[in-house]
């Protein structure tokens, strides 16, 4: 779930603002389930590759 601050309420949104084209819920929910299944030591080197910008 994604919220956004609008006139002093959190409202849920579907798209992050600041990555309006992913689905970060879903990316999430993807890789939650895979550390879930395997382990984070898993999911963590195979999300870091599918988003090599992501700690820049």
């Amino acid at each position: 779930m994604i919220y956004t601050l609008k006139t002093n309420t959190y409202i849920l949104v579907s798209n992050s603002r600041y990555f309006p084209l992913l689905n970060v819920a879903e990316i999430v929910v993807e890789y939650l389930q895979l550390a879930r299944q395997e382990s984070s030591s898993v999911a963590m080197p195979i999300l870091r590759k599918n988003f090599p910008n992501a700690n820049s």
